[in-house]
């Protein structure tokens, strides 16, 4: 039974999505019958709604099966499990850019009488686009700890460009003022970084509140383990920040 499902499935990731197999049980061996029906190609992947975020070569992509001919580049195959999973995969991409609210419906599938070609429709709504606004400190106790404050979060922006909020961004930005805190002898602070509503441009500020807890302080270094070896000497080859 698995091994006729496997072909089957095969089958239809190769473009053939009328493609079955069954088995049967002889003395000696498993007799599989295979039908694999014709091989359907997608001629077009219609889009409803306007595109100002992705090109329609970008999102037809998700929904094209293999590519036949040489190297690759002749037209794509239908492969329908593709098609269904093509609107989650473009939800990710618009969601990484910050477009939070994108709808994608259910892809419409019409196969031709011969069930040789088939065409896709799918209605996109991009929404508007989040972006990183302020990063302001809740106290001045959590900007005069944390080292570089007003570099916070940037890391990844170019000059003048807006970085797309998402919700990995608080998370981001948590991390990084944990990593800060360690660096300058608080190793046990807490981090809570809070979204506001964006505004109507679309950006988002954050603010960052700290309790960074207590100092951490190194008083002394005990080397064990190695008798032959002196222990100030050892200490004047360790740097210690």
């Amino acid at each position: 039974d698995d091994a006729a499902f496997a072909v089957a499935a095969t089958l239809r990731a190769a473009g053939y999505p009328d493609a079955a197999c069954s088995f049967e049980l002889a003395e000696d061996a498993v007799v599989l019958r295979v039908r694999c029906g014709p091989r359907c190609i997608l001629t077009g992947v219609e889009v409803e709604g306007e595109l100002r975020v992705l090109e329609r070569d970008q999102v037809a992509l998700p929904f094209e099966g293999p590519r036949q001919g040489l190297l690759g580049r002749g037209d794509p195959v239908f492969v329908e499990a593709r098609v269904r999973s093509a609107p989650g995969t473009l939800l990710r991409e618009y969601r990484a850019r910050g477009h939070l609210d994108a709808r994608i419906g259910e892809p419409e599938i019409t196969l031709s009488a011969d069930r040789t070609t088939a065409r896709v429709r799918v209605a996109i709504e991009e929404g508007p686009q989040r972006t990183l606004g302020r990063i302001t400190p809740a106290d001045a106790l959590t900007e005069s700890l944390v080292p570089g404050f007003s570099s916070l979060g940037r890391a990844e922006a170019e000059e003048g460009a807006l970085l797309p909020f998402t919700p990995r961004v608080p998370l981001a930005l948590r991390g990084e003022v944990l990593e800060r805190l360690a660096g300058v002898g608080y190793p046990d602070a807490e981090v809570e970084v809070t979204a506001a509503e964006p505004d109507a441009s679309g950006r988002v500020d954050l603010v960052v509140a700290a309790r960074p807890g207590p100092r951490v302080t190194l008083t002394g270094v005990r080397f064990e383990g190695d008798p032959r070896t002196d222990p100030e000497f050892l200490a004047s080859r360790a740097t210690l920040q």
